[in-house]
């Protein structure tokens, strides 16, 4: 599982929130425009490997107090852990969002996986896939999984 990381998708619902602030003050939509953009360009930097950069993006998102992009905030802030190897800090936070946010049970599930909890990981991922999370290999990850665990709902 170790290239798995780089298939934590963002989730990418930002565009639609800058229609929803628009009755809002123009300042709230420059607020939210600015949180935005950092947190696109927060997504766009980790996909090129650049943690620290992401990191320093999503700190401008949370600085700027991006409303309707907390849960987005949260889940690629926890993803940042993820591939920074803070277990405890990535499992925190998509435990934070995985009610609202499905693709954080797949990056739960990765916690569990590099934990050693190959179960739990399934588990996890099987849940991810019956709330509707987005990730073309979470399939080929739940076949492997149950390939060693036996098929079946658990």
């Amino acid at each position: 599982m170790g290239s798995s990381l780089r298939n934590v998708p963002f989730v990418d619902r930002r565009s639609s929130s800058v229609i929803l602030f628009a009755s809002h003050s123009m300042i709230a939509c420059r607020v939210e425009v600015a949180g935005v953009v950092a947190m696109s360009a927060a997504d766009q930097a980790y996909r090129a490997g650049k943690l620290a950069e992401a990191r320093k993006h999503l700190a401008t998102a949370r600085a700027v107090e991006v409303r309707a992009g907390a849960d987005e905030l949260a889940y690629d802030l926890a993803a940042l852990d993820l591939a920074d190897g803070k277990l405890d800090a990535a499992r925190a936070g998509f435990a934070k969002v995985a009610a609202r946010v499905p693709e954080a049970l797949i990056g739960a599930g990765i916690v569990a996986d590099r934990e050693g909890d190959s179960a739990k990981a399934l588990d996890l991922w099987r849940q991810a896939k019956k709330a509707g999370a987005r990730l073309g290999v979470l399939d080929d990850w739940i076949a492997a999984k149950e390939r060693i665990f036996g098929g079946g709902e658990r």
